[in-house]
């Protein structure tokens, strides 16, 4: 069964661009847990052209992660990268949201994604469900 996409956040607050303006002209971006590119500065814009990341109209860091290969020569620490997506999936907002990018990087990924990537998204399996994250002092 394929989920419609959830709706994106129709816009960012006015404090969240007004700490990006501070930012420039450095590089930053905000995303949600499930990796959709909200804002950026034009220096995150410089450094990310050519790569893939925002060549959509609505990019997602997660989707780009996972099943561009471009996100393997621009991230150098790609593992870490693809094992903090997967994490944000698990954290997503709603149990529908996660299900909904899963399931549409699932027919992209497929059974050709590689060892990495299947490895990064099998992890998440291994998290205890959410609420059971305790603090061991």
């Amino acid at each position: 069964m394929h989920r419609p996409r959830p709706p994106r956040p129709a816009k960012v607050r006015p404090p969240v661009l007004e700490t990006l303006r501070l930012l420039e002209p450095g590089i930053a971006m905000v995303t949600n847990r499930l990796g959709d590119v909200l804002a950026r500065t034009s220096a995150y814009e410089s450094v990310t052209a050519g790569t893939g990341l925002l060549d959509t109209d609505a990019p997602n860091l997660t989707r780009y992660v996972f099943t561009d290969p471009r996100a393997r020569t621009f991230f150098a620490d790609w593992d870490a990268v693809a094992d903090e997506q997967a994490f944000d999936l698990w954290l997503a907002p709603s149990v529908e949201n996660s299900e909904w990018l899963t399931a549409e990087l699932a027919p992209v990924a497929g059974p050709a994604a590689d060892e990495e990537t299947s490895q990064a998204l099998a992890r998440l399996r291994d998290l205890p469900p959410h609420g059971r994250l305790r603090a061991i002092s």
